[in-house]
């Protein structure tokens, strides 16, 4: 029994290490994403956000964006320099390094809460607007926001609790925001819902 719990103990270890070194590569992606998503919003929807929650927003993003880009150093600074735990697997070891399993789920969370961070932040973009009442707006982010949750699925379907975290705290806001308004949805946002 006390063989099986080890293994088990070692395969949970390599599993977490592998999503980590997964997300330490996702994470210039998302960066980069998030960057192009920030200039074509401001870039194209800068008159209808204030210019203090603009920048606001910016500010929240760039310090998001710089977490999730310093987590991936900060842990290989932390690495132990063990190439593999004793009696444990020899894959474990590279950019996380040999790290027990508590240090090795706790980086993992690290990851996750930075990711729902990130979230938050793009799900506050459906707040940002002073009024949702232009037809457009309003299908430009259905549209950017459902595409960002479907692309940061398919980027961390490594790991798909953080997915679903990012996902519920872009995607709630903006449904939130969108049943805030008088009326049914215009034919156009709602077209653009469902075909994201």
């Amino acid at each position: 029994m006390s063989a099986s719990v080890s293994t088990w103990t070692d395969v949970d270890v390599d599993v977490d290490v592998v999503r980590l070194r997964a997300h330490a590569a996702a994470s210039p992606l998302a960066a980069q994403a998030s960057v192009w998503l920030a200039t074509l919003l401001v870039w194209g929807k800068a008159g209808a956000i204030a210019p203090a929650l603009l920048v606001a927003w910016l500010v929240a993003l760039a310090v998001v964006l710089v977490l999730r880009a310093w987590l991936p150093h900060a842990h290989r600074r932390a690495a132990p320099a063990a190439a593999s735990p004793a009696g444990g697997s020899p894959g474990v070891a590279g950019l996380h390094g040999a790290a027990p399993l508590p240090a090795t789920r706790r980086r993992l969370w690290q990851y996750r809460l930075t990711i729902l961070g990130h979230g938050v932040v793009w799900g506050a973009v459906a707040w940002l607007p002073v009024s949702l009442n232009d037809v457009q707006l309003q299908t430009s982010l259905v549209i950017v926001l459902i595409g960002l949750a479907v692309g940061a699925m398919m980027l961390t379907l490594f790991d798909l609790f953080a997915a679903l975290l990012f996902v519920a705290a872009v995607l709630l806001p903006l449904a939130a925001r969108l049943g805030a308004l008088a009326g049914p949805l215009p034919t156009a946002t709602a077209v653009a819902g469902t075909m994201a």
